[in-house]
């Protein structure tokens, strides 16, 4: 998707784009391995942050300063299946469907079909095979004194 249709579209760019891939369907079948675990996959999502992309809660289990990667598989061949998977998803309720599979690990790889693209936060950063790594403590973060912080938000020392 050019940068010129994300412009005028926002976020629609995004849904746009999964209705061709949609269209597409079935997407090539590939292989993830999270820690020494094998499983397949017709779409992951890797993350390390419970929701993204407009909502949609892939990864409801997920948080920033545990040091792992949260993996959501989806091994789906009917369309019906993934649309339902993706609804129920908005909702974090997408665990335990069929052809469903959640995973925690500090190392992910993604290989075997090398036509598939992955997208990291919303934008294409390549083709198949793709590593990733949780490092633990990689980022600091500056925040406001608990005193000041925002309602709903705790601090930790």
């Amino acid at each position: 998707m050019s940068a010129a249709v994300k412009r005028l579209l926002g976020e629609g760019a995004y849904w746009l784009a999964a209705l061709r891939q949609l269209a597409a369907w079935p997407p090539p079948r590939f292989l993830v391995e999270a820690d020494g675990r094998t499983e397949p996959a017709t779409l992951a999502v890797v993350a390390n942050a419970a929701a993204y992309g407009g909502g949609l809660r892939f990864t409801p289990r997920a948080r920033m300063d545990d040091a792992l990667l949260d993996v959501c598989l989806l091994d789906l061949t009917d369309r019906l299946r993934l649309v339902r998977c993706v609804v129920a998803a908005f909702r974090g309720a997408h665990l335990g469907l069929p052809g469903v599979t959640y995973l925690q690990a500090r190392s992910v790889r993604a290989h075997g079909a090398r036509e598939a693209w992955v997208q990291v936060d919303g934008e294409l950063a390549g083709r198949l095979p793709m590593n990733f790594e949780c490092i633990p403590a990689a980022v600091s973060v500056l925040a406001p004194r608990c005193s000041t912080a925002s309602r709903g938000f705790a601090a930790r020392r």
